[in-house]
């Protein structure tokens, strides 16, 4: 049977009577356009606008329901094949509200669905009767039911969550060699024994009883019983149990900490296609947990993982791919930071508004740039928003706005980003977008300095040294040009020679102002040299000086000694 209409009239029954129309006229095998085609004619969609979700499957867009159920709006997802076509659909929504009406609504719609299923098609071919009509594992993301609708040609049906994203799913697949029913009588031998040669899980039920009291035991702090738990359910093959007793093992929980037991677990439930546990594994082949450090390995896994839409992998495969001496290519990690950015990973979007920012395979683009910056700082990503900051003051792919960039500058510096702290206290000082206020200048001068930042050390020094914002106090403003001069800061080192030659905030001593003006010389300071020019001048005069004393000491008359 061609037509997945009938799948998606079962489904909707019980969410939605909208839905009935969504998959009305596709056909497993269509090509590209023809999907796209009959989808616009859909009233109850809209789309499909770009979106990576699609651009892993070999389409361009994703749909949407126009209308909320449940409480959510769903999207279809579709799994395309260049030399089959259409093969598959995910109706899916990005929920992440565990315990929420709509996966309340969701589950109970799939348990109806399988059941409608199993009276059109008989019991699934590769499940017992108990699982096609109880179980709803959570966090499986491979396919739970197989149903045999003509020859060839199978349809599966799972219930899990999208990996990173944590929203709950149903997916149809059809199945047959590309998607499409197999041509030949060899072919379809060929699919009967595939198919006849799936494990029926007959552990299956008795893993989750056991994940269900690790779950309680977890809530209850009984971690040694959580992990026996997650132990037993491990053993009988349940793949989320075997990712669990990996993250067991890794974090030392309920049992002692064992990279080479974590490594174990992870790649068995990796093995297995769950995602988390691919990008487990190849963090572990990244740095050498449990396994020798491998690269090419670390890059096999995360790719399974980023493949599956794992949000932090393909973050992490990006990462590679732009810093990696023996991998660099920076046009995969644009496209990585890509997939993972249009997830709404923080981290991915900073990053690929950097590549657009400084045309790091791709072509530059502020504008670009600057829309991946705000999609990140509104995510709270504190460079970000350092740097979406910086385009507004320098209009950078935005119209200038200083009290715009004034706004993400405060908003950074409130957490902790080291530049915004020291650009904040730079504006108050100066006066930048706001009246001069060296009180709050010293504030974020002091935020910046205490976490290294060499300018701002050298101005807080500045500040103690001349009162500015804070009473004068010499031996704070020397504490101050010390730390940026160790540092580097050929102003510094010429500050300290300064506070040497003077007595600025510790003893007069000239052989120390004269080591830090030099130091300040071959760092390039200029006014150092002239500083070594006056000293040695003094010196000379000094010199001189005691000369003439030690002289005129010379034609003294011997000391009288008194008489008795």
């Amino acid at each position: 049977m061609k037509k997945l209409a009938y799948v998606a009239g079962l489904f909707a029954l019980t969410c939605a009577p909208l839905l009935a129309a969504l998959y009305e006229g596709l056909e497993v095998g269509m090509d590209k356009d023809q999907v796209l085609k009959t989808l616009r004619r859909s009233k109850q969609l809209e789309g499909p606008p770009t979106d990576a979700l699609l651009a892993r499957t070999g389409l361009n867009g994703v749909f949407k329901t126009r209308q909320a159920i449940g409480g959510q709006t769903f999207a279809l997802n579709f799994d395309y094949d260049p030399s089959g076509g259409l093969r598959a659909v995910v109706f899916y929504s990005r929920s992440k509200h565990r315990g929420s009406e709509y996966e309340t609504k969701l589950k109970s719609a799939y348990k109806a669905l399988l059941v409608g299923l199993t009276e059109q098609f008989g019991e699934p071919v590769n499940m017992p009767e108990w699982v096609a009509r109880e179980s709803l594992q959570e966090g499986r993301i491979q396919y739970m039911h197989m149903w045999k609708v003509s020859p060839g040609v199978f349809l599966m049906s799972g219930l899990g969550n999208m990996g990173a994203m944590e929203g709950y799913f149903p997916l149809f697949r059809f199945s047959g060699p590309s998607g499409m029913p197999p041509k030949s009588k060899r072919d379809r031998e060929e699919l009967k024994r595939e198919w006849a040669a799936i494990p029926e899980f007959p552990g299956l039920k008795e893993a989750e009883l056991h994940i269900s009291d690790a779950v309680l035991a977890m809530g209850s702090k009984k971690y040694k019983d959580a992990f026996e738990c997650f132990q037993q359910a491990a053993e009988l093959g349940h793949v989320t149990a075997q990712l669990n007793l990996g993250w067991a093992y890794s974090n030392g929980i309920g049992a002692p900490q064992d990279n080479d037991k974590a490594f174990y677990w992870y790649r068995k439930a990796a093995e297995q296609g769950h995602p988390t546990a691919q990008f487990d594994l190849g963090f572990c082949y990244v740095n050498g947990l449990g396994v020798e450090k491998d690269e090419h390995q670390a890059i096999g896994w995360y790719k399974k993982a980023a493949e599956q839409g794992h949000a932090v992998a393909q973050l992490n495969l990006g990462w590679i791919y732009a810093n990696s001496p023996s991998r660099k290519n920076w046009e995969q990690a644009v496209y990585w930071y890509k997939q993972a950015a249009e997830q709404g990973d923080p981290r991915a979007q900073y990053n690929l508004a950097w590549c657009y920012g400084n045309g790091s395979g791709t072509p530059k683009n502020p504008r670009k740039a600057a829309y991946w910056y705000e999609e990140a700082a509104m995510q709270n990503h504190a460079t970000a928003q350092y740097n979406l900051g910086w385009c507004y003051e320098n209009g950078f792919g935005v119209e200038p706005d200083l009290d715009k960039a004034l706004v993400w500058y405060h908003k950074s510096a409130l957490q902790g980003q080291i530049t915004a702290q020291y650009t904040l206290g730079w504006c108050y000082g100066n006066g930048r977008g706001m009246e001069v206020d060296m009180a709050k200048a010293v504030h974020w001068y002091t935020k910046a300095a205490e976490q290294g930042h060499t300018t701002a050390q050298l101005n807080l020094g500045w500040c103690h040294l001349n009162g500015k914002g804070t009473p004068v106090n010499r031996e704070e403003a020397l504490k101050w040009y010390l730390k940026a001069a160790e540092q580097g800061n050929a102003t510094a080192m010429f500050n300290v020679g300064n506070c040497y030659a003077h007595g600025y905030g510790i003893e007069q001593d000239d052989k120390q102002a004269e080591e830090w003006f030099l130091k300040a010389v071959r760092h390039g300071n200029k006014k150092a040299a002239s500083a070594l020019r006056h000293l040695a001048s003094k010196q000379e005069k000094e010199k001189k000086r005691t000369r003439r004393t030690e002289k005129s000491f010379s034609c003294l008359p011997p000391r009288e000694i008194p008489s008795p």
